[in-house]
């Protein structure tokens, strides 16, 4: 599935599926992500002082959106590395370095969770908490429903 990027691109429909985003959003993700990158090789460079010529060394296996891909691919099904390398026909090794260098864009391009987001400040970490315990009750209820019905008991909420 090494070319997973021209198969979302000729159906688009299966983005949702496949990588839990809709295509149009996939689409400006991996252009606002390859930005992020851009700028970051940009800084890298301008403290960089280099012995060899920009662009020496080995040429990467993966296209960037592929590379992409597969991080998302990643965090949307958690296969082992070795499923992930075999996936995009990369070694495991690499497929697990591609993930962690492009969680980090992901995590700078994306929102925190709230409990990221929140935890220095007290008067907003205290109603998150009375919100997730609320959310926890209703589950807690929706659960214990299920149960009962499922051994032939009905409770009244």
């Amino acid at each position: 599935m090494k070319n997973l990027f021209h198969y979302i691109q000729t159906s688009p429909h299966r983005s949702r599926s496949l990588l839990g985003i809709e295509y149009e959003q996939l689409s400006s993700l991996i252009s606002y992500l390859q930005q992020l990158e851009a700028e970051s090789i940009a800084q890298q460079d301008a403290r960089k002082i280099r012995v060899n010529a920009a662009g020496a060394g080995r040429p990467t296996m993966l296209r960037t959106e592929t590379e992409i891909l597969l991080c998302l691919y990643y965090l949307r099904h958690y296969p082992t590395f070795e499923i992930l390398g075999l996936t995009f026909e990369v070694s495991s090794s690499q497929a697990h370095a591609v993930t962690h260098y492009w969680v980090e864009f992901l995590r700078q391009a994306l929102p925190a969770s709230l409990c990221e987001e929140f935890e220095d400040c007290e008067a907003a970490w205290s109603v998150i908490t009375e919100m997730l315990v609320e959310w926890e009750l209703i589950v807690d209820i929706a659960i214990a429903n299920r149960v009962a019905v499922g051994i032939g008991q009905s409770w009244a909420l």
